[in-house]
C-alpha cells in the first residue's frame, strides 16, 4: 500500500464537516418525502400518461408509463445497469495487477481502489439491497393502484407497505449509479477532465430513468443516490485516518530503532535544534597561547643568565 500523499493529483478527501452534511440533508429530504408524500406522486404522474387509475371512472381505462413499454429505454437501461458491475471488476483488475507489479503500484491509489470495492458492497450492497429493499415495503409505482397496479401507496420511509420482496424504498440502480460517480476520486486530474462528463451523465440518468418508467419514486432514487454517495465518502475519510495513523506509527518505530542502534539519537522534530560553538580556528589560538609563551621564553632566560 502506498500513501495517498503520492498522489496529489488525485481528488482530496472529502472533509468530516461535508460528510456529516450530507447526512443530514439525507435524513432531511427523507422528512420532507415523508410528510409532503404528493411530491413523490406529483413526479411520478409526469412521466404517466393518461388519468391516474385510483380516480378513473368506472369501466374507463387508466394510464400508463409510456416510457417503460419502449424497446430503447429498455436497452438503455441495461446498459447503464452493467456499468457499476463493469467498473467493479475493472477496480479489482487493476488492484492485482497493482500488487504484482511495483512499478504500476507507484502508479494507482491501491487503497481508494479498495474503498471502492467496500463501499460498493456496504452501501448499494449491504444497506441498500440486502436491508432497505428488503424491510421497507414500500411498492414500486407500478404495483400500486395510482399507476395501475393492485397495492396501496405509502409514503418514503413508512415501512408499512404490502410489498414483500425487492421493494422500492430506496432505488438499488440509483445508487449504483451514485456509487459510479464517486469513482471520479480514483482517476487523476488529467484524466477526471475527460472521464467526468459522460460518468455525470451516465449517473444521474440512470436514476432519472427509474423514475421515468414507473420503476421508483422520486424519493427512491434521490436518497439511493446520495445514500451511496455519503458511504463513500465516509470509507475515504475513515481510509485517511487509518493512513494517518500508520505514518505516525511508522515513524515512531523508525525513531525508536535509530536510538537503540548503537545509542545515536535520531534528530529533533518539530523542535529548534540547539546552535553548536564554532571550534576556534587555528590563527585565533596562535593569537591566544603567543603572549603567554612569549613571557615563560622570557622568564627562563632570565633565570639561566642569573645562574
Amino acid at each position: 500500500m502506498i500513501s495517498q500523499a503520492r498522489h496529489q493529483s488525485y481528488c482530496a478527501t472529502p472533509s468530516v464537516t461535508m460528510f456529516f452534511a450530507l447526512i443530514v440533508a439525507w435524513f432531511t429530504l427523507l422528512a420532507t418525502f415523508y410528510t409532503h408524500p404528493t411530491i413523490d406522486i406529483s413526479v411520478s404522474s409526469a412521466f404517466f400518461r393518461g388519468p391516474l387509475c385510483a380516480g378513473a371512472l368506472s369501466g374507463v381505462g387508466c394510464g400508463y408509463f409510456p416510457l417503460r413499454r419502449m424497446e430503447v429505454f429498455k436497452g438503455i437501461r441495461w446498459m447503464l445497469y452493467v456499468l457499476p458491475y463493469v467498473a467493479a471488476v475493472l477496480i479489482v483488475v487493476m488492484a492485482l495487477i497493482g500488487v504484482f507489479s511495483r512499478q504500476l503500484r507507484e502508479h494507482l491509489p491501491m487503497t481508494r481502489l479498495l474503498v471502492a470495492l467496500i463501499s460498493l458492497g456496504v452501501g448499494p450492497g449491504l444497506l441498500v439491497n440486502s436491508f432497505l429493499k428488503t424491510f421497507s415495503g414500500r411498492p414500486r409505482p407500478f404495483q400500486t393502484n395510482l399507476f395501475g397496479g393492485n397495492l396501496d401507496f405509502t409514503a418514503a420511509g413508512t415501512f408499512v407497505g404490502e410489498c414483500t420482496r425487492n421493494c422500492s424504498f430506496v432505488s438499488g440502480e440509483a445508487s449504483g449509479a451514485g456509487w459510479l460517480l464517486c469513482l471520479l476520486f480514483l482517476v487523476p486530474a488529467n484524466a477526471r477532465v475527460w472521464i467526468a462528463p459522460p460518468l455525470i451523465i451516465a449517473s444521474t440518468t440512470m436514476a432519472a430513468l427509474r423514475v421515468a418508467v414507473g420503476s421508483h419514486y422520486a424519493s427512491d432514487a434521490l436518497l439511493g443516490w446520495l445514500l451511496a454517495v455519503i458511504v463513500f465518502m465516509g470509507m475515504l475519510i475513515l481510509e485517511s485516518k487509518i493512513l494517518a495513523g500508520w505514518d505516525r506509527s511508522s515513524k515512531k518505530r523508525r525513531a525508536s530503532v535509530l536510538c537503540g542502534a548503537g545509542g545515536v539519537e535520531p534528530p529533533l522534530t518539530g523542535r529548534k535544534q540547539p546552535a553548536l560553538k564554532d571550534p576556534a580556528s587555528p590563527k585565533k589560538l596562535v593569537d591566544y597561547f603567543e603572549p603567554v609563551l612569549l613571557k615563560r621564553a622570557g622568564t627562563s632566560l632570565r633565570e639561566n643568565t642569573q645562574k
